[in-house]
């Protein structure tokens, strides 16, 4: 566990350093006029359903966040072409939206956060139309606060607290499921809520002493009937399984030499990092290859047929997929890779990837971005990349030209210089 731990730190400790380059490598994306389909994994396994278990009492949601943490919006319009990003430095953070379409960034919302050792940096998981997050603020001591935002009205309200590791909400803004990794093991597993009215119950129990406990959640389908997510399988990461909300209650049962998820009729697929839902009938994952083993590789699943397709496997050791996205309306997606080792400022590459097995190399000048993400209707694939320890940005992978530049800490808006 140890050394999981440290290998993990390591590619985080890597990450950041290497969204810091300097602003003159970018500005030349800013005008100053305005491989080869690997075999199919292993069929899905399918549990054998068992008798119904009776579903774990629903967690009171907590009202009262913890102390010195407070969550506070205003009003705003969401634009079409949005992003949430959450900026800053402890103890006041800021809550941003970028106008893709308009090249603006605005002020949302602040998140004041204590200052003790051990607070990490907030998560979000926006809704399609933006007009509802998740926003879950992780404490010391495995505690956490996840905040339900409407910033089409300017309300935030605390939804759920305890030790929260991740949360996501349906594209509907209809349900909500989050891991909990509470030592009381009632309570401990993957849980599904109800946005409406903050309720939730148990989807998959889990031990709270298990290495790679609990599962995750990955992404809720578009009609959020499903829902993907990761079960840890020890040191190389996590495996993907696909529920459908109304399932009975499960179990993570690692008894045995492979880890099975027990109890009703879910399926077990390859190793994943993340996913996310093309369609209600088929999910996209990819998996990166960590110090402890595991490939790097792409796949779907198609839920009806219960069948997954290989699309991508790296044939070197040492590339990892550090970002990944389908592109809307085609049969293509995007993929972001870069060596395993060593160093910082470590350079990516972007691909542009097709279902039969195509690939495009999409920068010929290796950069380095963060997350990535496509626009609505595909006709750009988004990345953030860092100018200076001030200022942001995010550029258009398929043009390689500058988008909006956005300020961390505060200052501007740019032209104007950052603080």
């Amino acid at each position: 566990m140890g050394l999981r731990l440290l290998w993990v730190t390591v590619l985080v400790g890597v990450a950041l350093v290497s969204g810091l380059t300097t602003y003159g490598a970018l500005a030349a994306r800013f005008p100053r006029s305005s491989q080869a389909a690997f075999a199919s994994p292993s069929p899905a396994q399918t549990a054998s359903p068992t008798a119904t278990a009776t579903p774990s009492p629903s967690p009171t949601p907590s009202p009262t966040p913890a102390p010195d943490l407070t969550v506070t919006v205003k009003k705003i319009d969401v634009p079409a072409e949005f992003r949430y990003l959450i900026v800053g430095n402890a103890p006041e953070l800021r809550l941003i939206v970028l106008d893709l379409d308009a090249k603006t960034a605005n002020d949302v919302g602040t998140i004041h956060v204590p200052t003790t050792p051990g607070v990490q940096f907030p998560s979000i998981s926006p809704s399609a139309d933006g007009k509802s997050l998740l926003i879950s603020v992780y404490l010391a001591a495995g505690g956490a606060t996840v905040y339900l935002v409407h910033p089409d009205r300017g309300e935030s309200q605390a939804l759920i607290r305890g030790s929260v590791v991740s949360a996501v909400i349906s594209p509907d803004a209809t349900r909500f499921a989050i891991g909990r990794n509470d030592a009381d093991q009632t309570m401990t597993g993957l849980w599904i809520g109800t946005i409406a009215d903050g309720q939730a119950h148990r989807l998959v129990a889990d031990d709270p002493s298990a290495v790679g406990s609990p599962p995750r959640p990955l992404a809720f389908s578009p009609d959020a009937s499903q829902l993907a997510f990761g079960v840890g399988v020890g040191d190389t990461g996590d495996q993907a399984a696909v529920v459908s909300v109304s399932s009975p209650e499960l179990r993570v049962d690692r008894s045995g030499s492979a880890v099975q998820v027990t109890g009703g009729d879910v399926a077990l697929l390859n190793a994943v990092s993340g996913a996310e839902f093309r369609t209600d009938k088929e999910l996209f994952a990819w998996s990166s290859r960590s110090a402890f083993g595991g490939v790097t590789a792409t796949y779907v699943y198609d839920i009806a047929a219960k069948r997954s397709t290989g699309l991508f496997r790296s044939a070197a050791d040492d590339v990892l997929i550090t970002a990944a996205a389908w592109r809307p309306g085609a049969d293509q997606y995007a993929t972001v890779q870069r060596s395993a080792c060593c160093g910082v400022d470590l350079p990516q590459t972007a691909w542009l990837r097709g279902r039969d097995g195509s690939a495009r190399k999409l920068n010929d000048q290796p950069v380095v971005v963060g997350e990535t993400w496509w626009s609505r209707d595909g006709s750009r694939l988004f990345a953030r990349e860092g100018a200076d320890d001030s200022t942001g940005v995010i550029v258009d992978l398929l043009t390689g030209r500058g988008v909006v530049t956005f300020c961390l800490r505060g200052g501007g808006p740019p032209p104007a210089p950052c603080s």
